[in-house]
């Protein structure tokens, strides 16, 4: 702690030597005992670490209203984005469809063409579009026969029926079908 000095000033009483000096007097000292001191550095400690404390919350508040802001935006962006997502998905299944009907027609279609072209029948078209329905071309590119009740059919040896055994068996049923002979 500082020291004050007072200046006092001389009084006619007292004696010649005394009124030409000047007395200084010196303000008691304050002392305070360790546990004194640490209680005031307690007490400043916690005020700071308040105040301090208080601007930490007052942050991390406005901390959470942004994340929470942000998180509204983004869940409005992947809205947005999911949906563009599926747009894409759905361009891609269309594409998909359009290769895949293009591979039944050339695998499919055209094979029933030039087997009933082989087999001399009148209008190769019409037993294109007669049959193709029981012709089916499978997800690994294999053409599959089907039989009226939607089942794949086998020949007598017990391999997968072809579609060139089905031009054939069709046309043998229904000789009308195919050109005369000369």
């Amino acid at each position: 702690m500082s020291e004050e000095t007072k200046v006092v000033e001389p009084q006619n009483q007292q004696t010649e030597t005394q009124a030409n000096e000047p007395v200084v007097e010196k303000a008691p000292e304050v002392t305070f005992t360790q546990q004194q001191l640490d209680n005031i550095i307690k007490q400043r400690l916690e005020a700071e670490k308040a105040k301090h404390q208080r601007i930490l919350d007052e942050q991390k508040k406005a901390d959470e209203d942004a994340l929470k802001e942000k998180q509204v935006q983004e869940a409005k962006t992947k809205a947005e984005l999911e949906k563009l997502m599926q747009e894409r998905l759905a361009e891609k299944d269309k594409e998909i469809n359009t290769f895949k009907s293009e591979i039944k027609k050339e695998r499919v279609d055209n094979t029933i063409l030039s087997v009933a072209s082989k087999n001399k029948a009148i209008s190769p078209s019409q037993i294109v579009s007669l049959l193709k329905d029981q012709v089916r071309l499978t997800d690994d590119n294999r053409v599959e026969v089907l039989d009226n009740n939607g089942n794949i059919r086998y020949n007598s040896r017990g391999e997968l029926f072809t579609v060139e055994e089905q031009v054939k068996e069709f046309i043998d049923a229904n000789p009308h079908f195919r050109q005369g002979s000369l």
